[in-house]
């Protein structure tokens, strides 16, 4: 059991290292493309380009913020007023802290077990330099993906302060004209055609 034991453990390290290291890469990727999304949503939002519902579902999948901040964006083109805006805000900004905290509590229950993991091996196990390598580079991806995570939310609720800032002090829309009705000759009380009006 000693010597398979030590390779599949090793392997199973090596694909955790990898693929913990690449989530912590996007998290990174996600939290310094904040700003250019934020950007690129207000020039969207400003121009009034009608395919601005198409940009926050693409950048959604390059960015979380995109997703939220797309929410405040379609609440604002509703005509909500001020009070709604504000409201909806605290609600993204909350939805984004609580993304954050799950993602958050994920990492530590990786880090405990791998904490785990590696306290059950310096009892039990014969474990060489390359279990305590990958083992230590496992909880250095876990740390800088608690610090990726946290960068990215600072980001975020930055941005959508900003967003919520940009979208009140925005023009509402003006009120939709009235149904047209039919004018009347003041004097004789007859419908005007069209052209008289």
């Amino acid at each position: 059991m000693g010597e398979d034991a030590i390779p599949s453990i090793e392997i199973v390290l090596g694909l955790a290292v990898v693929v913990l290291g690449a989530r912590t890469v996007a998290l990174f990727q996600a939290a310094i493309h904040v700003p250019e999304v934020h950007a690129r949503l207000l020039a969207a939002l400003e121009s009034q380009d009608p395919r601005l519902p198409r940009l926050v579902r693409s950048l959604g999948f390059q960015s979380p913020y995109a997703e939220i901040a797309g929410s405040l964006i379609r609440v604002a083109s509703s005509g909500a007023d001020a009070e709604t805006l504000r409201s909806r805000t605290q609600i993204a900004r909350s939805a984004a802290r609580r993304r954050m905290q799950r993602g958050q509590a994920l990492d530590l229950v990786a880090l405990a077990l791998a904490v785990g993991i590696a306290a059950f091996a310096s009892e039990g196990l014969p474990t060489g330099t390359v279990f305590w390598a990958l083992g230590g580079a496992l909880v250095t991806v876990l740390v800088l993906t608690l610090l990726a995570r946290a960068r990215l939310y600072s980001s975020m609720d930055a941005s959508l302060a900003r967003l919520a800032e940009s979208l009140s002090q925005r023009p509402s829309a003006p009120p939709p004209p009235p149904p047209s009705q039919p004018a009347l000759c003041p004097t004789c009380g007859q419908q005007l055609p069209p052209e008289r009006r």
